[in-house]
């Protein structure tokens, strides 16, 4: 019994940290896509070597990755509390394919697509609710 509840407030403390670093990478995502694009703008204005723009998206790209490191962890943190708490991962668990949909989606305001669902229709929705 105590170790179910380590292992829940460990992932509970791994989120809020991960959340916070996330916060942090996107600060530093949105300032380095501004310093690209004012080193852009330097270039056009023959101002500044081709160098410093290439600098500038590297640093850019850096940050992007780390930011997609860490919500990754996000993904994989939230996977292994849902464990925690009693949860599994059983394929048998979910719906047939062509029964998708009579599940009640997360997002109810989420559009249907037209024919047969896949796997990932609705992800990207289900993801995004899960980070607000």
């Amino acid at each position: 019994m105590l170790v179910s509840f380590q292992q829940v407030e460990d992932q509970l403390a791994a989120l809020r940290v991960l959340a916070q670093q996330a916060e942090v990478l996107e600060a530093a995502v949105q300032a380095a896509r501004e310093a690209e694009r004012l080193a852009l703008n330097q270039y056009q204005a023959g101002t500044t070597a081709y160098t410093t723009v290439v600098t500038a998206q590297v640093a850019r790209l850096n940050n992007e990755q780390a930011a997609l490191d860490v919500q990754s962890r996000r993904l994989v943190a939230t996977a292994a509390l849902i464990g925690a708490l009693g949860g599994s991962w059983d394929p048998a668990d979910m719906p047939a394919a062509d029964r998708l949909y009579d599940v009640a989606p997360l997002d109810p305001n989420a559009p249907r697509p037209e024919g047969p669902p896949g796997f990932w229709d609705g992800f990207g929705t289900a993801v995004r609710n899960l980070f607000k």
